[in-house]
């Protein structure tokens, strides 16, 4: 995806639009993005934080509050 990014000089806004709509579109499709596989086959806590997520059925600003927690950019 940094290619592309790269490629296309884009801008930070639409270089974060792209990536946005690049994740809706593997996620409506039912696939993966092949660096979110990576990291989930290689950092097991990841995949626990995702089970225990789904059987405590965390909500849509649950897992909101969670990403403004971890954003490295805030």
């Amino acid at each position: 995806m940094n290619n592309i990014i790269s490629s296309l000089d884009l801008t930070s806004e639409d270089s974060i639009m792209l990536r946005r709509l690049a994740e809706e579109s593997m996620l409506n499709g039912d696939r993966l993005s092949p660096e979110i596989s990576v990291y989930l086959q290689n950092v097991p806590e990841a995949q626990q934080a995702l089970r225990i997520a789904k059987e405590n059925g965390i909500s849509k600003e649950e897992w909101n509050a969670f990403i403004k927690l971890i954003r490295k950019d805030k």
